[in-house]
């Protein structure tokens, strides 16, 4: 979504409120970014080795704290 620059400035009390939205879009970006590489590192100890037990529960983790957000 483009963000339109004559309509932040004729609401100039909104500009908070969207910086805010855009910080808290890419810090849901990074984390998806963090998590999608936690699961293929995870499927990947899978496929050619053995999982270490830490493996498994930073997955579970990383999950759990995704499905709470």
């Amino acid at each position: 979504m483009m963000i339109n620059k004559r309509l932040i400035a004729t609401v100039a009390e909104s500009q908070k409120y969207i910086a805010g939205n855009v910080a808290s879009q890419w810090v849901s970006l990074c984390s998806n970014v963090v998590i999608m590489g936690s699961i293929a590192t995870f499927v990947g100890k899978l496929a050619y080795a053995k999982p270490q037990a830490n493996d498994i529960i930073l997955l579970a983790v990383l999950v759990c704290q995704y499905k709470n957000v």
